[in-house]
């Protein structure tokens, strides 16, 4: 049949590193139109998110990540999030804290906390821990 979506897509994204300290930011720009579901309107949606990097010693990277998500909440592309089971859609910010411990350039060991502020939905603060390692 007829594709329900178009979707358009442009970014932006940014990198700067000065000795031990870096930022890293991408900014999206997103256009749904939905010709055959809902109104058949276009919608436009924001994400984007800045972080920053201290290295603190050669192994020890502390960031700090600021992430904005902006989805308009009539969008059907998004679906209304009681349907499908999803909290959030609308605006929401994130704080993120990490610090990751290099044990060498394919190896290292990540802790993670994300302070998650929706429009829609409660806050919830999330912690991970992760290891991530190449293998050949």
């Amino acid at each position: 049949g007829e594709p329900l979506a178009r979707q358009t897509l442009y970014g932006l994204d940014l990198r700067y590193e000065n000795g031990r300290f870096g930022l890293l930011s991408e900014l999206y720009f997103i256009q749904n139109e939905t010709p055959t579901v809902g109104d058949g309107g276009k919608r436009d949606s924001l994400a984007w998110f800045a972080q920053f990097g201290y290295r603190v010693t050669d192994r020890l990277l502390a960031t700090y990540r600021y992430e904005m998500l902006d989805f308009d909440d009539d969008d059907p592309y998004y679906m209304d999030p009681n349907l499908i089971g999803r909290n959030g859609i609308g605006t929401e910010q994130r704080n993120v804290f990490a610090l990751r411990y290099d044990f060498s350039e394919s190896n290292a060991l990540m802790l993670e906390t994300s302070l998650r502020d929706p429009e829609i939905g409660d806050s919830s603060t999330t912690t991970i821990l992760s290891w991530a390692f190449v293998m050949f």
